[in-house]
């Protein structure tokens, strides 16, 4: 493993420092929004009651009903059981609140391999993916055995951070443990090779792999991951030509693959295809249809796929990915009446605040030179991530605003946002 490990475990020994940084920060965010209220709830001695409200509230990102739950788990005296703190903790990194989901795992006196899990899980979904190694390698020192989810999410890391050495020491872990038959490890250490770009370690891992749909999305993805457009379309052809069942991520990595070769008519096969199977209106698929369409030429195809979508919106709305995809390709060549169609369509739907939304629409804005209503998508939001910031900075500079944009930046520390390499 590169580097040593004491500035992980310097992280991990301060989380409860880390967390407070975040808090207030978030605080008067989340609790402002609008979300249900836990007051109805009748809080029974029935032991599914709370993991299934705090799975409620998760599913629903709703914080303020979370806290709420939380609140009443410790006037239960629920505090240290291990059961009601990993579906706390569960319930705060969905939402996307790390930081209090890290305060609560330190704070817990006993802690089993579920919440070391889930803290993992969160950490490297947040982009910490040092740390995420760091608890991962605290985790392995309490003589806990890793599960194929943990395993997972470590090679995550190891791949963002391109430590191939970690990586294969893991792999030497899952051969060692016998855990190289499970298909969900198999496949995450085939994306993992991918996504450090060997190819032909990923080929081999592959072949000793089943004919599980998994195992194939994993090398028609992992060969997408590569730019390898025409090895991914050959791997879905032969899925076709096996009999292999296909689901939304195979299509969605065969697509990848026509963006990668740039053969808008396989990509209109293939939406052929889709409309054949049982994903037709899944919107995952749907956005990447929208967004092989749009970076082919086929901007009419990918406006009948969203009409599509809109006609069925009572079995499956549009979400932030859709309209994130719609700014940022279509709003190119919309006028700026047509852009705010376009952005109060998304207030309809509530998901004007998304992040990647809230990034497309002021880089929407900004391409047409309309910065002051880019600036007032910026300020209404009420949660401001590095990510909007940087969008933020790099459109003001797009706009020859460099007062501004140096301003934004100098403001990101009193903001608690620490500046990266954008």
């Amino acid at each position: 493993m590169r580097g040593s490990t004491v500035p992980f475990v310097s992280k991990l020994n301060h989380l409860s420092l880390f967390a407070t940084k975040i808090l207030r920060n978030q605080h008067q965010t989340y609790t402002s929004k609008s979300c249900y209220s836990s007051s109805s709830l009748s809080f029974r001695n029935e032991p599914t009651v709370l993991p299934t409200a705090l799975t409620c509230s998760a599913n629903s990102k709703c914080i303020l009903l979370g806290s709420q739950i939380h609140a009443q788990i410790i006037k239960l005296g629920l505090s240290n059981d291990v059961f009601s703190q990993n579906n706390i903790i569960k319930m705060y990194t969905k939402c996307g609140l790390l930081a209090h989901g890290l305060k609560v795992f330190d704070e817990m006196p006993m802690k089993n391999l579920v919440s070391w899990t889930l803290v993992i899980s969160g950490v490297v979904q947040t982009g910490e993916f040092e740390m995420g190694l760091g608890v991962y390698l605290e985790m392995r020192r309490t003589g806990l055995v890793p599960n194929e989810f943990a395993l997972g999410c470590v090679r995550k890391g190891c791949a963002a951070l391109g430590n191939k050495e970690l990586g294969e020491c893991i792999r030497c872990f899952v051969l060692k443990v016998g855990m190289e038959t499970n298909p969900f490890v198999g496949s995450s250490i085939l994306n993992m090779y991918a996504k450090l770009g060997d190819i032909e370690d990923a080929e081999r891992v592959f072949e000793c792999m089943d004919n599980r749909v998994g195992c194939w999305n994993a090398m028609t993805g992992g060969y997408a991951q590569c730019c390898y457009g025409f090895e991914s379309l050959m791997a879905f052809s032969l899925m076709q030509y096996k009999g292999i069942p296909m689901d939304a991520f195979t299509f969605i990595n065969a697509l990848k693959g026509c963006l990668i070769v740039g053969n808008l008519n396989f990509g209109r096969q293939i939406h052929g295809l889709i409309i054949q199977s049982e994903v037709a209106f899944s919107t995952a698929v749907m956005n990447s249809l929208m967004d092989m369409y749009f970076k082919n030429g086929g901007e009419l195809y990918a406006l009948k796929v969203f009409d599509r979508l809109q006609n069925y919106i009572l079995e499956y709305c549009p979400n932030c990915v859709t309209f994130s995809i719609l700014f940022r390709f279509y709003g190119e060549a919309l006028d700026l009446v047509s852009r705010l169609q376009f952005y109060c369509l998304a207030l309809q739907f509530g998901i004007s605040d998304e992040i990647s939304v809230t990034t497309s629409l002021i880089n929407m804005f900004s391409k047409c030179g309309a910065m002051r209503k880019a600036c007032l998508v910026f300020k209404r939001v009420p949660f401001k991530s590095l990510r909007t910031c940087n969008e933020m900075i790099s459109d003001y500079n797009l706009n020859y605003c460099h007062t501004e944009g140096l301003n934004l930046f100098c403001n990101l520390k009193g903001m608690g946002l620490e500046a990266n390499e954008r």
